[in-house]
C-alpha cells in the first residue's frame, strides 16, 4: 500500500494540536534537515514560529521564538484569546533552506536567510546551505545560528511540567544527550521515547532505561514504536482539522461535478 507523504507528520500535528489553549505552546524540536514538517504545516493550516520574519526575504531572527498569535480585538476579562494552530519550530541542526547571506544588514544581522528549494537550484546556493555536520565536537553548536537554537531547547524543557517526547531518536548526540540529562535534575520533567527499535541493539536507550525512573517512558516495538501508529492511536484526535479537512473535500467534490457550460437554471428563487 502506497502510504501518502508527509501522513506521518499530519497525523502527529493533527494530536498535537488537541492540547488545552491554557497550556504552553507546542514546541517542535528536530534534528531533521529536511522540510517535512514544513510541508505538513502548510497541508493543515499551521502557523509556524521558526526564528525567521519577512516575506520576500526571510532573515533569521532569534527573538521571533519569543513572539506569539492572537486574535485582534478578542478579549474576556482583559485576557486575550490565542489562535490555536500555531507551535514553535525549532531545526537544531539547520536545514535545507537555511543558506549564507552576504547581505548584512539592519534587517539581517546575523547573514542568514530562508530561501525556497528551487530558488536555490536555480541560483546555485547549495554551497551556502547551512546543515550541522555529521560528525563534530560539540563546541560546533556554539557558533549561531545553532548556539541560540540549543539555547532555545534547553530553557525550553528545563521549565516546570515539561514533558519532552522523542521519536526516532537514537540518543547518539552528546549534546543533545547532556541537555535532556540535565533537564532530568528537575524533578516535574518527564521523558518519553518512542523508538521501534527501542533498547534492542542501542546501549544509550538501554542505559535510560535501567535508570528505573518513573519519570522515563520507553514505547518500543511494531506498535507503540511506531511513529504513524503512536500519532494514529495513542494520541487524541484533532476535530477541528478533520473537520476542515471534510469541507475541502466536499467543496472540491462540489465543483468537480459542477456541470461545465449549459444551462444551470435561473437565479430565481429565495434564500432563506
Amino acid at each position: 500500500m502506497l502510504i501518502p507523504k508527509y501522513i506521518f507528520h499530519e497525523k502527529f500535528l493533527k494530536a498535537l494540536l488537541q492540547r488545552p489553549l491554557n497550556l504552553r505552546r507546542a514546541n517542535i524540536f528536530t534534528a531533521n534537515y529536511d522540510l517535512s514538517f514544513e510541508y505538513a504545516f502548510d497541508k493543515l493550516g499551521v502557523y509556524y514560529i521558526d526564528g525567521f520574519s519577512g516575506f520576500h526575504r526571510r532573515c533569521f531572527k532569534p527573538e521571533t521564538f519569543e513572539y506569539d498569535i492572537f486574535y485582534p480585538g478578542s478579549t474576556t476579562a482583559g485576557k486575550v484569546q490565542r489562535i490555536e494552530k500555531v507551535v514553535r519550530y525549532y531545526k537544531l541542526h539547520g536545514s535545507l533552506s537555511w543558506v549564507n547571506s552576504d547581505k548584512r544588514d539592519a534587517s539581517n544581522l546575523y547573514g542568514i536567510e530562508e530561501l525556497p528549494l528551487i530558488l536555490i537550484e536555480q541560483e546555485d546556493k547549495k554551497g551556502e546551505i547551512i546543515v550541522y555536520p555529521t560528525a563534530v565536537k560539540k563546541s560546533y553548536a556554539l557558533d549561531l545560528p545553532y548556539s541560540e537554537l540549543f539555547r532555545q531547547f534547553s530553557s525550553t524543557i528545563n521549565q516546570s511540567q515539561s514533558v519532552l517526547l522523542t521519536v526516532g531518536y537514537a540518543f547518539a548526540d552528546e549534546h543533545f544527550n547532556d541537555i535532556i540529562f540535565q533537564a532530568l535534575s528537575n524533578p516535574s520533567f518527564t521523558l518519553v521515547i518512542v523508538d521501534f527499535n527501542g533498547t534492542k541493539d542501542n546501549l544509550h536507550i538501554e542505559r535510560i532505561k535501567n535508570l528505573n525512573d518513573s519519570r522515563i517512558i520507553i514505547l518500543q516495538g511494531e506498535f507503540f514504536g511506531d511513529f504513524l501508529t503512536f500519532a494514529d492511536t495513542l494520541m487524541p484526535d484533532f476535530y477541528n482539522i478533520d473537520s476542515n479537512e471534510k469541507i475541502a473535500n466536499t467543496l472540491n467534490k462540489y465543483f468537480d461535478e459542477k456541470p461545465k457550460g449549459g444551462k444551470e437554471g435561473t437565479s430565481e428563487g429565495e434564500l432563506f
